[in-house]
């Protein structure tokens, strides 16, 4: 798509080490769909975040302890709030200095969620996209004169998508 995953990435990537636990939850919708439920991804997240095996999610002790860590969680790909609801439970239970980015391909989900702050990934303007697309296609700034309009009609079919 326009690159919500990749900018997660990034972010979560920069300042995880500022925060007491972090998880990346890769394509939750994935893991909602294919997998018959996310047991498996809520007891990694926990695990991960609390720096425990086997921690008991069935309890709310779990989630009383995520409150007390400044922890950043990415979830990926949510389609549904109840997704975010069943893996951490109310939003409200992280502490104060705790951050969650939210990727999404519906509005909705985020409205639902009450974020603070909404970043929609806009389309890239075809001068950009051209030039992105030279560096990691040719590994360089200006192709051949051959690869240019080949180039062209890329961009073209792939519509400002990186």
């Amino acid at each position: 798509g326009v690159g919500k995953t990749t900018l997660a990435e990034a972010v979560f990537n920069k300042i995880h080490r500022h925060f007491e636990g972090s998880y990346f939850a890769l394509n939750v919708r994935e893991e909602f769909e294919q997998r018959g439920g996310l047991n498996s991804l809520r007891q990694k997240l926990h695990s991960a975040v609390l720096r425990e095996k086997n921690v008991d999610i069935g309890t709310s002790i779990g989630g009383r302890r995520l409150g007390r860590r400044k922890l950043l969680i990415v979830f990926d790909d949510v389609t549904d709030f109840q997704q975010i609801e069943y893996l951490i439970g109310s939003l409200d239970c992280l502490g104060s200095q705790s951050r969650i980015i939210i990727t999404t391909r519906d509005k909705q989900v985020l409205n639902n969620c009450g974020v603070d702050c909404i970043y929609e990934v806009k389309e890239l303007i075809h001068k950009d996209a051209l030039e992105l697309f030279y560096r990691y296609g040719f590994k360089q700034n200006h192709p051949t004169a051959d690869y240019i309009k080949l180039s062209k009609r890329v961009l073209l079919y792939a519509g400002g998508l990186p």
